[in-house]
């Protein structure tokens, strides 16, 4: 055998492996918030929360599975095991996970390393009382409160 057929059958035998990396997607979820005066976030998932200058609220959630087959990956996201679940009962939002625990992921080669984390964008007139609770002033905001 010559070393150009070595590294051509090389070649196919790589080809014709699975490939294995990192699946990665990006899910989002906007709710309006013009009037709302508290927001409770009740994520067991990672999450960061960042003010912006829009009266919506907006949720990028990245999900990204390592050691997991693309047809597992689909299959969740498309049952809404990711999905985001916002009750709005004025003036108050709540945001929390459609399924609240879920079971880990496994596929023919054991666990998936599963990474959820949610980046939340708020308007940037809430203030902080603590990681999960955000809430603003009702004069802030008399525009768009109770349509006045």
């Amino acid at each position: 055998m010559t070393i150009r057929s070595l590294l051509a059958f090389a070649s196919f035998l790589l080809l014709s492996l699975p490939a294995s990396g990192q699946l990665r997607q990006i899910l989002y979820t906007s709710v309006p918030g013009d009037s709302i005066l508290t927001l409770q976030i009740d994520l067991q998932d990672s999450f960061s929360v960042h003010t912006w200058h829009n009266s919506a609220v907006f949720i990028e959630s990245e999900i990204v599975l390592a050691t997991c087959q693309d047809g597992i990956f689909k299959y969740v996201v498309e049952q809404g095991r990711y999905a985001l679940k916002s009750v709005s009962k004025a003036p108050s939002l709540s945001i929390s996970q459609a399924i609240p625990k879920r079971a880990g992921l496994t596929s023919q080669n054991g666990p998936c390393d599963e990474t959820i984390h949610h980046r939340i964008f708020i308007p940037s007139d809430f203030v902080m009382e603590n990681n999960r609770r955000w809430t603003r002033k009702e004069s802030l905001n008399k525009s768009t409160i109770n349509g006045r």
